[in-house]
């Protein structure tokens, strides 16, 4: 990163560790927020946060914690599979 003040100082850094790599973990509360955005791209948040708590419960089954979100994802049919490439005439 290259950056120049307004009186022509400038300041040079390489930057070659991204936040979340060994060298630079993220916090819980990171970590959390960074999933919470991603899923929340897919299922609606409750169930996004529903799921994550879940995650932390050992007392939990898997599937369980995550079945709310595989409900809330809505079923598309891909250009791959027969049905969607099959023609009715």
């Amino acid at each position: 990163m290259r950056v120049r003040t307004v009186d022509g100082r400038e300041a040079v850094e390489l930057c070659t560790v991204a936040p979340g790599d060994p060298e630079l973990p993220l916090s819980d509360v990171e970590l959390r927020c960074k999933w919470l955005d991603a899923m929340t791209l897919a299922v609606p948040r409750e169930v996004t946060e529903s799921v994550l708590d879940g995650l932390g419960d050992p007392e939990r089954a898997l599937s369980d914690v995550l079945s709310p979100a595989w409900k809330a994802v809505p079923v598309t049919v891909s250009a791959t599979t027969p049905a969607a490439s099959t023609r009715i005439r």
